[in-house]
């Protein structure tokens, strides 16, 4: 009776041994095997630096994520334009425009720096061709004034402003509707 009971007992023992040493492991190891839901920059890169990689999903109209030549992923705003976001009017169309450009391509991220919510703030390029313009050009942007005035240089300005106020007056996109409404002004109603 007694050694059955020794038994029982070590038996118990073991099994709360084992559970810990999983869990133990779990906690060092297993946050590896769950993606973030909101990938960010896992290494620092300075603003004036260049990030290359492959554009892995598109967030929304002016957010992506990308795998890096150094294998990390890092989630990229669009410098300087504000594209509807993704519960407004627009957004959707913005989004499949910027996918239409990007998914599965590579780009070339000139990074500005980073914003608080821990996403890369750049100028993103393909073949040469700026992205934040070509969102502009099919009108599913607004220049981001608010940012672009003290930040961005004059003669990118100038093209900014030109792409957005051409697209204005020919209707282009989210500019058919003379309603449409700015993202800041859309996140400020969302917000309070």
């Amino acid at each position: 009776m007694k050694l059955a009971t020794l038994s029982s007992h070590l038996l118990k023992a073991r099994s709360w041994y084992c559970g810990l040493a999983l869990l133990a492991i779990i906690t060092a190891t297993g946050y590896t095997f769950w993606p973030d839901e909101a990938p960010k920059a896992h290494l620092p890169i300075a603003a004036g630096n260049t990030l290359q990689g492959r554009v892995i999903e598109v967030l929304d109209g002016d957010t992506l994520d990308l795998i890096a030549t150094n294998s990390h992923t890092y989630r990229v705003r669009l410098s300087y334009v504000d594209a509807p976001e993704r519960d407004q009017p627009y957004g959707p169309l913005a989004r499949q425009n910027l996918e239409q450009l990007l998914i599965g391509k590579q780009v070339l991220v000139l990074v500005h720096g980073q914003d608080k919510y821990g996403r890369l703030l750049g100028e993103v390029s393909r073949n040469g061709q700026d992205i934040s313009e070509m969102q502009l050009q099919s009108g599913v942007a607004w220049h981001y004034l608010f940012f672009a005035q003290k930040q961005q240089d004059a003669r990118q300005f100038a093209r900014y402003q030109q792409l957005e106020e051409t697209a204005r007056q020919q209707g282009i996109g989210l500019w058919q509707d003379s309603q449409a409404e700015a993202p800041w002004d859309f996140r400020r109603k969302q917000h309070g």
